[in-house]
């Protein structure tokens, strides 16, 4: 068995537990799925040995260090399983896990799971399992690329992506040096050797609460450029957005059917079915004109923007140590249940 860290910070220990159960929830999904139409056996063969491995190693770190989850996932997919099966046309000849199909991220799009009915044809499934209540997670870019990756065909978003990244800089180099300043350091335009040598924090989350705030400002400063781009560009082009906008609620496929799986805690179970909600990507793209744009609360990291059936939230956050110029966009969806 691989040896996996634990870390001394809950969230990096949360981290690694949802990459975990995210991909043994995808196959066990897809399992039960395959057994329910008697295609268990092709559908192990299809899994090479090496991803095979490290799924085991993903359950026996869990059974370490969550045992109550590592006992939930098989019924939680099991029921996921059960769930998605009415909402699959047939026949079913065969079904694959998406990771491991070289070359098929642009004809599958954000699936985890196809489900064949023909050699040529499928229906692609996004499997996702989170807390009740919690934003999900459809896309993940980088900062420095978002404009020119998901809305080039946008016009005045290469300037706009040139823009922002002149932004980022700008505005790290004003933190760094403020850091510096405020830890009787030599100031500098990077978080660099100085600061390793004085033993700081690198984690945003560690920061003291005079220095926290800081980093938040920086943050805003990114996200309200980015949503001063976005109203712009809507006014501009809205066609051309909501083009954009397929890839970062996890449509590029409008033929996708996206699974989330809901749990939460109930009679001292952490883990407890508390709803499993399937979305249709076409009846989702059919309703991208009907939205407002909300502007990011006063040293706010995130904006939102308002759907009927509920909010896709654009956040700026760190690769991992706040102490590089290099920062994510983070997309996540929130549904509106009755």
């Amino acid at each position: 068995m691989r040896q996996y860290p634990i870390f001394d910070t809950a969230s990096q220990n949360e981290a690694l537990i949802n990459e975990f159960k995210g991909n043994l929830f995808e196959y066990l999904v897809g399992l039960e799925l395959a057994r329910s139409f008697g295609l268990e056996a092709d559908f192990l063969q299809s899994l090479d040995a090496d991803l095979l491995r490290r799924l085991r190693d993903y359950e026996d770190w869990l059974w370490h260090n969550d045992s109550e989850l590592a006992r939930a996932l098989p019924l939680l997919a099991s029921q996921s399983a059960a769930k998605l099966k009415g909402e699959l046309a047939f026949p079913i000849k065969r079904l694959a896990v998406v990771g491991k199909l070289i070359g098929a991220s642009e004809m599958v799009g954000e699936a985890d799971l196809l489900v064949f009915h023909q050699a040529d044809h499928f229906t692609p499934i996004s499997l996702k399992l989170c807390k009740k209540g919690a934003f999900v997670n459809t896309k993940s870019a980088g900062i420095r690329s978002f404009f020119s990756k998901y809305f080039s065909h946008v016009s005045g978003m290469a300037m706009a992506q040139e823009q922002l990244n002149f932004i980022i800089d700008e505005s790290f180099s004003e933190l760094a040096q403020t850091l510096h300043e405020r830890h009787g350091l030599e100031a500098q335009e990077n978080l660099g050797s100085q600061w390793l040598e004085a033993n700081l924090t690198l984690l945003p989350g560690d920061l003291s609460s005079d220095d926290q705030p800081l980093l938040h400002r920086h943050y805003h400063k990114l996200i309200s450029a980015i949503h001063h781009t976005f109203s712009d560009a809507f006014e501009r082009d809205q066609a051309g957005m909501l083009f954009g906008l397929q890839a970062l609620l996890g449509f590029r496929n409008p033929n996708l059917i996206q699974l989330t799986c809901y749990h939460a805690a109930r009679e001292q179970k952490r883990y407890e079915l508390e709803r499993i909600h399937l979305v249709d990507g076409k009846k989702r793209l059919a309703q991208l004109k009907q939205f407002t744009v909300e502007s990011p609360s006063v040293d706010g990291a995130s904006f939102a923007l308002h759907f009927p059936w509920g909010s896709l939230q654009i956040r700026v956050k760190p690769m991992n140590k706040f102490t590089q110029a290099g920062y994510k966009i983070n997309c996540s969806v929130r549904e509106i249940f009755d």
